[in-house]
């Protein structure tokens, strides 16, 4: 996991008003039930996981695959992740903001040029600059590390819904 210098940060933005310092919310409910309809939106969705760190690429991919998603790709940097995007045109990109070679913004922009996906940078780095480069560029979320799959599951929902409504 990526570490800087500051405070750990134990929260994670997402831009529909979900933030939270009071821990990770609860688990979303099973998805047999009918007020959980949300937590069907990701089953079957194709992702590409884009980060650097090998340890969290671990994380990401099994999360995904508990929520029921594909992951059809992975990139330890902002090139490799731009290739495998084009190649594989996932629904969803996870991306990580300071990778080698080029950086997850970065890499996000040229994608979004070629691609309609929803795009999710996560980041160690709750820097305002950042969200507002990534809102910019056409980016759905914004995730904050250290996560959990009970935080990033439902900021992918939320941004995958989002992202649904927006191509309506």
């Amino acid at each position: 996991m990526v570490v800087n210098n500051q405070s750990p940060v134990h929260r994670a933005v997402g831009w529909c008003g979900a933030t939270s310092d009071d821990g990770p919310p609860a688990i979303p409910p099973l998805a047999n039930t009918p007020e959980d309809a949300d937590s069907l939106i990701l089953k079957g969705r194709r992702v590409v996981i884009v980060e650097d760190e090998a340890i969290t690429q671990v994380q990401l991919k099994r999360i995904c695959r508990l929520a029921g998603m594909q992951v059809v790709g992975q990139a330890a940097d902002g090139e490799g992740g731009v290739q495998i995007a084009l190649a594989v045109r996932p629904d969803i990109i996870l991306m990580d903001v300071k990778m080698p070679v080029l950086d997850g913004l970065s890499a996000a922009e040229r994608i979004l040029k070629e691609l309609a996906v929803c795009v999710v940078m996560l980041t160690a780095y709750d820097l305002e600059e950042y969200q507002d480069r990534a809102r910019t560029i056409g980016a759905y979320g914004y995730v904050l590390k250290p996560f959990t799959a009970a935080m990033l599951v439902p900021k992918l929902q939320t941004a995958y819904k989002a992202f649904l409504q927006r191509a309506q």
